[in-house]
């Protein structure tokens, strides 16, 4: 009997875990990839394509993710008095496991990694 009690709750428990990490990994993926795209841009100083086209191609793991949804990349490269800055804001779109947890979160839930470089030539 409390088995019967105990178990869908733990299963739901196991079920939010899942997306819990799920969500972290991408939240991680997307900043790194961010960051890493805007390192280059800094360092070697190529176009905004070029970034775009390092973030596919580097971020093949999370981007091809069957549960990632929602893909938005944007570059933006900013030059100010001798200053550039690269911004890099990446969105992905992630489904959820658990029932309970998608009924209160948007699904699919929207994980945002942003970075910013500054150039100075």
């Amino acid at each position: 009997m409390e088995l019967a009690i105990a178990l869908p709750l733990l299963i739901m428990l196991l079920f939010m875990f899942i997306d819990f990490s799920q969500v972290m990994v991408a939240k991680i993926a997307a900043t790194h990839l961010a960051r890493d795209a805007a390192r280059y841009g800094a360092t070697e100083g190529v176009s905004e394509s070029s970034i775009r086209s390092r973030i596919i191609t580097s971020g093949d793991y999370i981007l091809d993710d069957p549960r990632t949804e929602h893909k938005m990349i944007s570059v933006n490269k900013d030059t100010f008095n001798g200053v550039g800055e690269i911004k890099v804001n990446i969105e992905l779109g992630l489904r959820l496991y658990a029932p309970l947890v998608s009924g209160i979160l948007p699904d699919p839930f929207v994980v945002k990694g942003k970075a910013v470089m500054r150039v100075v030539q």
